[in-house]
């Protein structure tokens, strides 16, 4: 009786099993990769990414206990920040801010491209308070944003605004400064 030819032809089988399920699920990443870099890059996820990381970077006068996260323009980041944060068992409050009323409530905020007028009105309203303006709008680290996304090479970066953190008080560890372009 001869047993070593149908073992070596079970793990032949498995192998090419196995082969074949890590290519085809090479091939159907590698697919929506390149189908994501084909459309308009919706980056509402990184941005909350961001937003929360970059409480662990940056020191406020008064510490990071109440922290009220602000968000004019983008529903879907507000959504993926509170679903962040609630993963993270956070509990920093998330609100829409449409006038600069609310943002003395905030110790973040966020604008979603478009939002220039709600930026500068906010900017203009909050000088040298400790709240962190962060725009999606590269343009506006010139304006007073302390962090401003942007796009480079398909990869989404960040600046930020030494001036701007400065002058509202706030503290940017020098890891935060280091993967930043800073001006």
């Amino acid at each position: 009786m001869y047993t070593g030819h149908y073992y070596k032809v079970k793990t032949t089988t498995k192998m090419t099993a196995r082969k074949t399920l890590f290519l085809s699920s090479l091939l159907l990443l590698l697919t929506s990769l390149y189908n994501t870099s084909l459309q308009a890059q919706d980056y509402s996820n990184y941005y909350a990414i961001f937003i929360t990381k970059f409480i662990d970077y940056v020191n406020w006068p008064s510490g990071k206990n109440d922290i009220v996260i602000g968000v004019a323009g983008n529903a879907k980041v507000e959504a993926e920040l509170n679903k962040i944060l609630k993963a993270k068992g956070k509990n920093y409050k998330v609100m829409e801010v449409s006038d600069a009323s609310q943002a003395s409530q905030c110790k973040i905020i966020f604008f979603a491209d478009g939002q220039k007028k709600l930026f500068e009105s906010i900017e203009s309203a909050t000088a040298g308070k400790s709240i962190l303006l962060i725009s999606e709008e590269e343009a506006l680290a010139k304006s007073g944003a302390v962090i401003s996304f942007y796009s480079e090479d398909n990869k989404l970066k960040f600046i930020v605004n030494k001036q701007a953190a400065e002058s509202r008080s706030l503290q940017i560890s020098s890891s935060l400064l280091n993967l930043a372009k800073v001006i």
